[in-house]
């Protein structure tokens, strides 16, 4: 046997079949596969099985739309059959010779089709849906939609105020209203060798769940909240019963999955963080949610280290935590003098803070661990722009990112954080402004903002609305240096 046959279960219910090659003929599918890659020319409309595109690219390009259609084609991989897998490879752009071609399509399809399991099933798949892809987007084009693919996924889209009847209907039945598929669309599908599967088929509008290829696209790209409750549940368990336990209930509870016999069963703190990656892919890693989540698994798993950059839909109270206390030692003799400062981890470049906040025997102090002193090494210093950056012998877990290069405008919204007239147990302080002015200074465009610069929060970070870096709070009750 070339090939290894089990099920696993769908989550629409019944099984699909899987057939996994053996392992010297998947050895070469995976050679062959290589090269399919290489030849095969993406389409635009494309997105499962093709270098940097994902269901995320995928459900990205339908946001803002009035309405949804999401049709699913029937046996996907198995109505691609050997005859059609070996006129592709003759046929334009490939033109192999019918010996070449037959040995290539014997490589690829088992039974019936492609195998469900095999590595060169997906490119095959895309390439001989090049045709199919082609008509249909022109079908879109002409009915002001956009039309995208992943894989038996197909999902067409508009902004206009009503949906072509040429691609879908909503007809009322006994049963409840129903999704007809246009006739048009049906024709186009059929002739191209497939068939749509009825029962998947979904028409959604903007005032009810929008969903594309498991992702939920009303405001921006999700996960559903049962896949989220899912894995608070996980974290949970692991840490009232421990790993052990945890992973027994998770086999009873959630993993309904039928696998090869062949291979283990699913290692609890790997499915967990794989959850938690696709969470963070489609969130964000600025993202609140996920920063909570992977700081709790982080706890559950010494080994795990995460940083995440603050973004746009970071709460502040996350983007606080990038934000640390300086204190130096300064002077000599009995004029010994303990000055404090704020500085704040940027993305790419370290902990940054203001040139005058450092001197000797600097040291780190995390706000929400007051107790716990961190060293620091100087990486650079430009006392003329006043500004220092340093490496911390620690880990953090939170960092800002610099705002682009343009011109900071007057009027912009602001916020300042940093730590002023700082004790242990002080939180970081956030204050609300804007910018008042700019001014030239030795060609360096400083910012004056009306938040003021209390003592020790020297070296905090100015936020822009995107919690964006554009400046580093300087001397002076109204002034901030601009990073630029």
């Amino acid at each position: 046997m070339r090939y290894t046959q089990f099920d696993i279960s769908k989550k629409s219910g019944g099984h699909r079949k899987i057939q996994s090659p053996v392992s010297a003929l998947k050895i070469i599918q995976r050679k062959l596969n290589q090269v399919l890659q290489a030849v095969y020319e993406i389409r635009r409309p494309v997105h499962g099985f093709v270098v940097d595109r994902n269901i995320l690219t995928n459900s990205r390009l339908h946001l803002g739309a009035r309405f949804i259609l999401n049709i699913d084609l029937r046996d996907f991989f198995p109505s691609i059959n050997f005859g059609r897998v070996r006129g592709m490879f003759m046929a334009r752009p490939y033109k192999l010779s019918e010996e070449v071609a037959t040995v290539l399509a014997q490589i690829c399809c088992f039974g019936a089709g492609l195998p469900q399991g095999a590595p060169t099933s997906p490119i095959v798949s895309n390439m001989v849906c090049a045709a199919l892809d082609s008509h249909l987007q022109k079908l879109a084009q002409r009915y002001k939609c956009l039309y995208s693919r992943y894989a038996d996924d197909i999902t067409f889209s508009t902004r206009t105020t009503t949906f072509p009847k040429s691609l879908a209907r909503v007809v009322s039945t006994s049963t409840g209203p129903e999704v007809v598929i246009g006739a048009e669309l049906d024709k186009l599908i059929k002739d191209d060798g497939f068939e749509v599967n009825s029962r998947k088929t979904r028409l959604q509008t903007r005032t009810g769940l929008q969903d594309v290829t498991g992702i939920t696209i009303n405001e921006f790209p999700n996960v559903r909240r049962r896949y989220l409750k899912e894995v608070r549940a996980m974290i949970h368990a692991w840490r009232k019963f421990g790993l052990d336990l945890a992973e027994l209930r998770f086999q009873e509870r959630y993993d309904k999955k039928h696998r090869n016999p062949k291979n283990p069963k699913p290692n609890f703190s790997r499915v967990l963080k794989g959850k938690l990656d696709f969470i963070t892919m489609i969130r964000g890693t600025g993202d609140s949610v996920c920063i909570r989540l992977l700081r709790d698994y982080a706890q559950l798993e010494p080994s795990f280290r995460f940083t995440a950059k603050v973004g746009p839909k970071t709460n502040v109270e996350f983007a606080k935590d990038a934000v640390w206390v300086l204190e130096s030692v300064a002077g000599t003799g009995k004029e010994l003098v303990t000055q404090q400062g704020t500085g704040f981890f940027l993305s790419g470049v370290g902990l940054v803070t203001c040139a005058h906040v450092i001197s000797t025997g600097v040291r780190v102090v995390s706000p929400k661990h007051p107790f716990n002193e961190y060293s620091v090494k100087l990486v650079a210093v430009d006392e003329h722009l006043d500004l220092a950056v340093l490496e911390m012998l620690g880990h953090h877990d939170v960092e800002l990112e610099a705002a682009d290069d343009a011109p900071v405008a007057q009027l912009t919204p602001i916020r300042l954080l940093g730590f002023p007239n700082y004790a242990p147990g002080h939180d970081c302080a956030v204050r609300s402004g804007q910018v008042t002015n700019t001014q030239t200074l030795s060609g360096r465009t400083r910012i004056l903002i009306d938040a003021s610069i209390i003592e020790g929060n020297s070296g905090g970070p100015v936020l822009d609305n995107h919690n964006r870096v554009i400046g580093v709070a300087a001397k002076g009750r109204r002034q901030c240096l601009q990073q630029h």
